[in-house]
């Protein structure tokens, strides 16, 4: 499945953090925009319980 994630975050330190998380899952297409392709139930499942975290 593929999954377009857009984020507008105020804070930085938070903002970091979504980063580095969201790199390990797809390609940064802009500052605020990644492109996760190729993600199973089970990897769009982990990466969601890891945004809801932080």
């Amino acid at each position: 499945m593929f999954y377009l994630v857009c984020f507008d975050i105020v804070d930085d330190r938070t903002r970091q953090r979504v980063v580095k998380v969201l790199k390990g899952y797809g390609h940064r297409v802009q500052k605020s925009v990644f492109e996760c392709s190729k993600l199973s139930e089970d990897r769009y499942l982990k990466l969601k319980n890891k945004l809801e975290d932080l």
